[in-house]
């Protein structure tokens, strides 16, 4: 099998020393990283979407490794707060629609591999615990009756400008 290259456009197949695919111009991959190039290659429609925001050198990281990962992310500003990305921020990383859902788990799955404290505590707030002590939060409290700790005031609804967690 080192002896063919695939196109992973149109499913041709070429001697190894050739490169590029003589129909679509694409680069041609080892048939075993055919899947993972297919997903790399931008859609049709061209259409990108934000996964993930936030500020440049995150941002640039963030695309570097997803690149690295086969997907076709690339690192772009964020012209407004409607620019496709949930916060205005400044830069995001943008995919091509057709592999938002798996570059946002990629990069979740990144983000447990630098925090896995923060699966427990995310575990712990879903099912009602406070994320600090385990103890069982009352809805109408932001703060845990055991430990003390603020958990913001549950009718903001996270609006940063409702100003009760200021």
């Amino acid at each position: 099998m080192d002896d063919v290259k695939v196109c992973p456009r149109c499913d041709a197949e070429y001697y190894a020393h050739v490169n590029k695919c003589a129909t679509c111009g694409v680069e041609l991959v080892a048939p075993g990283n055919l899947k993972q190039a297919k997903q790399a290659l931008p859609d049709a429609a061209g259409e990108l979407v934000c996964v993930v925001d936030g500020p440049r050198d995150r941002v640039l990281e963030l695309s570097a490794t997803l690149k690295k990962a086969g997907f076709a992310a690339q690192h772009l500003k964020v012209p407004d707060a409607d620019g496709g990305c949930s916060t205005d921020k400044g830069y995001g990383v943008f995919v091509p629609k057709t592999q938002a859902q798996a570059a946002v788990k990629k990069v979740e799955g990144m983000w447990h591999e630098l925090h896995p404290e923060m699966v427990e505590a995310q575990d712990r707030m879903n099912a009602g615990l406070c994320p600090a002590c385990g103890t069982a939060l009352r809805p109408d409290n932001p703060e845990c009756p055991d430990c003390g700790l603020f958990l913001g005031d549950p009718s903001c609804q996270n609006d940063p400008d409702c100003g009760s967690c200021d």
